[in-house]
């Protein structure tokens, strides 16, 4: 790493309004978030992509010819992945509704798979 007289790094990781609120304050200098912002005082770039896979307890059987819709149940753990996420779900099927356990972390969504044997959507290379 190239040593540049009086600069500091911090790195620090929260929620991406959070993080756009501390862009906005001045608080910090850059973000990355996973929606892009929408604020105007904010120059924003796309990095990527996102894709989702199912994540299940062993135990919870989906079987082998299954269609999305049909699997929002009790078992369903809702991570708020943002808007993107929202409009893939619908695409998918699974309409706008509250589910039963809604989390806005993914390892607590994790915590609670394993706990109460429920499935929920993730971020492919968050997993």
């Amino acid at each position: 790493m190239k040593k540049i007289p009086n600069l500091h790094v911090q790195i620090t990781t929260d929620h991406s309004p959070a993080i756009i609120q501390h862009v906005l304050d001045g608080r910090i200098d850059y973000g990355i978030v996973f929606n892009l912002p929408r604020a105007k005082a904010i120059r924003a770039w796309h990095l990527g992509r996102h894709h989702y896979a199912l994540y299940r307890h062993i135990e919870v059987d989906i079987g082998e010819d299954f269609d999305l819709a049909s699997l929002q149940n009790e078992r369903y753990i809702k991570v708020s992945w943002g808007i993107p996420f929202q409009k893939w779900l619908e695409k998918h099927g699974i309409q706008h509704q509250k589910s039963p356990v809604e989390v806005s972390h993914g390892n607590l969504a994790k915590q609670i798979i394993i706990e109460q044997k429920g499935w929920a959507f993730y971020l492919k290379k968050a997993s």
